[in-house]
């Protein structure tokens, strides 16, 4: 197939297509007598996979080492159809371990049971003091009561967004956006926090009510490279667009899900199981 046709079934742009070429020899096409590329499903297959464990965490020259690691003959690879439905998913998937956005983890009782390295270095707390705490711990003397009440909108609503202001064990008070969805796992409830908070503070939010519009495999795959905590410039080197396109499909995303700013709509994407956040090792 040409790069053209390459570029539409993979869901990444032909210049980065190029750069993967190049850079890391990702492929090897074939060439026309006028010297353009042609490529297989084997090609495709590879390109799948290396989006996939970008997705994970990976830095690219890792994931095209996995990539071309795994092995691609044709008569024991699964469908086109397959494999284009499980990288489609693989985007979606956000990794909690190398998220550059803090994370916690907490159970029924509010007690933090997981945290990621973003948070520990936010909360300037090591893992092992962050799992003896519960969430009322990093409230306010005079807010301990206000948690109660939003804990039980929250399990009710199943997620939640807001500015809420912690209480540092070495007594400092640190302002943060929050977004939370309940039960990822039973009785496991994800929070995501955001450093410095936006500039107009909102009360503690539900989800959206807005009439439900389903995102388009790239606002998923822009609103995931988000929840791990990339800027829209960093997106738009990564995808090989620019900016303006990263904020259009940013807008997008808001707009569909009814959401006030980026960090409700990682939470209403998780909500709605547009994207969701993998709990694996992070990969190296």
């Amino acid at each position: 197939m040409p790069i053209g046709e390459f570029a539409r079934r993979s869901g990444v742009s032909p210049d980065r297509l190029r750069k993967w070429e190049v850079r890391y020899g990702l492929f090897d096409p074939a060439r026309t007598s006028g010297n353009r590329r042609l490529y297989t499903r084997a090609d495709l297959a590879r390109a799948r996979l290396m989006l996939r464990h970008i997705a994970r965490g990976a830095p690219a020259a890792r994931a095209a080492e996995l990539a071309i690691a795994e092995p691609s003959d044709l008569s024991s690879a699964p469908s086109l159809a397959t494999i284009e439905q499980a990288a489609a998913a693989a985007t979606s998937i956000a990794s909690f371990k190398s998220s550059f956005v803090p994370m916690l983890v907490a159970d029924d009782d509010r007690r933090y049971v997981d945290v990621n390295p973003a948070a520990c270095l936010l909360l300037r707390l090591s893992r092992e003091e962050i799992l003896r705490l519960r969430i009322d711990d990093l409230s306010p003397p005079r807010g301990v009561d206000a948690t109660a009440s939003l804990w039980e909108a929250f399990m009710r609503d199943g997620t939640q967004s807001g500015t809420f202001e912690l209480a540092m064990p070495d007594g400092a008070r640190l302002a943060v956006d929050y977004s939370a969805k309940a039960h990822i796992e039973p009785g496991r409830h994800l929070s995501l926090l955001f450093f410095p908070p936006s500039k107009h503070a909102s009360a503690p939010r539900a989800r959206g009510t807005s009439k439900r519009a389903h995102l388009t495999a790239r606002e998923r795959e822009i609103l995931t490279m988000i929840a791990m905590g990339a800027q829209s410039a960093s997106i738009a080197v990564t995808l090989g667009v620019s900016r303006a396109v990263v904020q259009a499909h940013v807008r997008r995303c808001l707009a569909k899900l009814g959401a006030k700013n980026r960090a409700h709509a990682i939470a209403i994407g998780l909500q709605r199981g547009e994207i969701s956040i993998g709990f694996g090792p992070s990969s190296e």
